[in-house]
């Protein structure tokens, strides 16, 4: 049991040695032989020391803290990213904080304000932002604070980007349902995020290279408000679009809510009507949903061993991606016309 009177010159005592010798021991740094080690762990282990994490940061202005900054936990991408981050994390001896923002920029930018008032070494962002075009905007996210950004890139931003090869997912999907027969086939995103702008870029490509027709009403980005989107919205997009034969669903959280439309507007007949969505979960593998599959655990890995790069100036092993690659996993929703 840890004790909170147990000083560093208690251990420093029972095991013979320095109180700077105890500090690099708990601290990790410096050269300590191994039964000098041994030993200040030992008196450690029968004292209950708990080292003043605070204090340590104060003297050595680190405290191997990394911040993550995500739309929202409840998402299955950036869960699975934040687990992973936390795993690499703790290799390296880090603990890793995480901060919703629900997809609003002003509590964001309110995030980092405080965060790097909090002695935080790194941040890894996941930014509700489109672009940071203002210089003060720009200086606010370039502080002294390391930080990498995750899934999205930020117009205005020269920070590292750790991210899934979009354009190539939305070309490949788009001659996939091509090559089942669909010439009209549409398209549904939330926000105007370089995730969704690229993979809207590689199925408006993949139309040119067949020279297929763009119809700009088959294409539609809405908002999610509050964790909520637009009923309305879709059902007009869906109105509009009583022709289309193959749809994307380019967000995982926006499927649920086209499917529910779907049925609700009695548009969906599975023999006839095509649907991909991106990111797997549980109700797409129950539906046999046709579904794009990323991989935030490759993400977070690379994104966590890249901040602490900054941290400590220094390269650290790994494969140094900027572009992580997706699959299409095809199940019973896509059928040939």
């Amino acid at each position: 049991m840890k004790n909170a009177n147990v000083t560093i010159t208690d251990v420093a005592k029972r095991a013979g040695v320095s109180t700077a010798t105890v500090g690099r021991v708990v601290g990790g740094y410096g050269t300590v032989s191994g039964k000098t080690r041994d030993r200040v762990l030992a008196a450690i282990d029968q004292l209950g020391y708990a080292p003043n994490v605070v204090a340590q940061g104060l003297r050595s202005k680190r405290t191997k803290t990394i911040a993550v900054i995500i739309g929202s936990v409840s998402n299955s991408f950036f869960a699975n990213m934040v687990n992973a981050i936390e795993n690499e994390a703790a290799e390296y001896g880090y603990n890793v904080i995480i901060c919703n923002t629900n997809e609003e920029p002003e509590t964001e930018r309110k995030h980092i304000k405080n965060l790097q008032g909090r002695m935080i070494d790194g941040i890894i962002l996941s930014s509700a932002c489109t672009a940071v075009s203002a210089e003060q905007l720009r200086e606010f996210y370039s502080g002294d604070v390391p930080m990498v950004l995750v899934d999205r890139r930020v117009e205005g931003l020269e920070l590292d980007v750790i991210e899934s090869d979009n354009f190539a997912a939305g070309y490949k999907t788009t001659n996939y349902l091509l090559a089942l027969g669909h010439r009209r086939i549409g398209v549904l995103g939330t926000g105007n995020y370089s995730t969704i702008n690229d993979r809207i870029a590689g199925y408006q490509k993949a139309l040119a290279d067949r020279r297929i027709e763009l119809v700009p009403r088959r294409v539609m980005t809405t908002i999610r408000r509050k964790n909520h989107y637009n009923d309305i919205e879709i059902d007009n997009y869906f109105l509009a679009n009583r022709d289309v034969t193959a749809i994307m669903v380019l967000n995982n959280s926006l499927a649920e809510a086209v499917l529910l439309r779907l049925e609700k507007l009695k548009l969906y007949d599975d023999r006839t009507f095509s649907i991909v969505c991106w990111d797997d979960s549980s109700m797409n593998k129950l539906l046999g949903l046709t579904t794009v599959l990323q991989f935030p655990e490759e993400i977070g890995r690379e994104a966590a061993r890249r901040v602490i790069g900054k941290i400590e100036k220094r390269t650290l092993p790994g494969e140094g991606i900027g572009l992580v690659g997706t699959e299409l996993k095809i199940r019973r929703s896509c059928k040939p016309l």
